[in-house]
């Protein structure tokens, strides 16, 4: 599957949950219950492991767009990559997360070391037989998930979003 196919089935797919939301509200209004029949906080999209996908596909995309070294948070990054290598296939190998994240393998190198001197990464040294990898600790697991349920909720609104959606309504 190509980058520009799966780019849109996500698309279609984010269609269709936007398409069962609506038809979910619908049936509430209809049946004039008072409590919901989906709790929208618990479908597939809300989730940590969710969130920090779409933070960090974000963040490609943000570095690919704009010039190169405008943005800069190796850290940030890496523990975003950790930690959805860690709920998906577990360590995942350095240096190809290193060249996606367009830092050299000593910069990187170092990042991974002070990230494991913080207790948040663990690592693996290459032995020239199997490349060197890198996972998040159960300290770094911890503090990311814990990260996006913190942040889920707390995201103010937008005051330019909301004007747009007044003026969508006439007001």
């Amino acid at each position: 599957m190509t980058h520009k196919e799966a780019g849109e089935m996500r698309r279609r797919g984010e269609e269709l949950v936007r398409q069962g939301r609506a038809l979910i509200r619908a049936a509430d209004r209809l049946t004039g219950d008072d409590e919901a029949i989906v709790d929208f906080a618990s479908l597939p999209g809300r989730s940590p492991e969710m969130r920090a996908e779409a933070l960090y596909m974000g963040r490609r995309i943000r570095d690919r767009m704009f010039p190169g070294n405008v943005f800069g948070e190796p850290a940030w990054d890496i523990l975003l990559a950790l930690y959805l290598a860690t709920l998906k296939d577990g360590p995942l190998p350095v240096e190809p997360l290193f060249k996606e994240l367009a830092l050299g393998s000593a910069t990187g190198g170092r990042y991974i070391a002070f990230l494991g001197d913080c207790d948040l990464v663990a690592h693996m040294d290459t032995d020239g037989v199997e490349p060197a990898k890198a996972w998040l600790t159960s300290g770094g697991v911890r503090l990311m998930t814990r990260f996006f349920e913190l942040t889920e909720s707390a995201a103010p609104r937008s005051e330019i979003g909301i004007a747009r959606r007044r003026r969508g309504r006439g007001g």
